[in-house]
């Protein structure tokens, strides 16, 4: 007695074995729940299964599933998507599909992306990224500062409060 294996529950917590799914069992619901838990599963979905929409939830799953997904389906917007999800995806990227807009938002993502971006761009990257954290680290010493006050203060009233009565 043979038993029935239950792909759909499987697949949704481990999507890389979608490559142990017998071919005439693999359908697209099953191959989107993979992608959907590791988008690098892409890798084991039958081409005639790669759809657009099934490639987008890979790369947004995983940045690097970018790199499996078929020539004739990327765009600029999925390779915005990809470094979107992970900014390293930058150091794969040829160097035509570097483009400034490309190269923040990998920037943006992860500051280590700075080192695959092309020389000529870099500066203004860096310069670009650089104001914008060091306006977010501006924000956060405000807060912090604030904070400490009003704790300073909280601190300072519980004090007062209990030392009233002793004098």
């Amino acid at each position: 007695m043979e038993m029935e294996v239950d792909w759909t529950l499987i697949l949704s917590k481990r999507g890389l074995a979608l490559r142990f799914v017998p071919t005439e069992e693999i359908t697209y619901p099953l191959c989107t729940i993979a992608v959907q838990q590791n988008g690098l599963a892409l890798e084991y979905v039958p081409d005639q299964f790669k759809t657009p929409e099934l490639c987008a939830a890979a790369v947004q799953q995983d940045g690097f599933a970018l790199f499996l997904v078929p020539s004739a389906l990327r765009s600029i917007d999925l390779t915005r998507t990809a470094v979107r999800q992970n900014g390293l995806v930058l150091a794969e990227l040829l160097a035509k599909d570097k483009t400034p807009d490309i190269c923040r938002e990998a920037v943006q993502q992860n500051r280590e992306a700075l080192n695959f971006v092309p020389f000529p761009l870099k500066k203004q990257i860096r310069a670009e990224t650089s104001s914008d954290l060091d306006a977010l680290l501006t924000n956060a010493k405000r807060r912090a500062a604030e904070r400490n006050a009003q704790q300073s203060d909280n601190h300072q009233a519980h004090h007062t409060n209990r030392n009233k009565g002793r004098w």
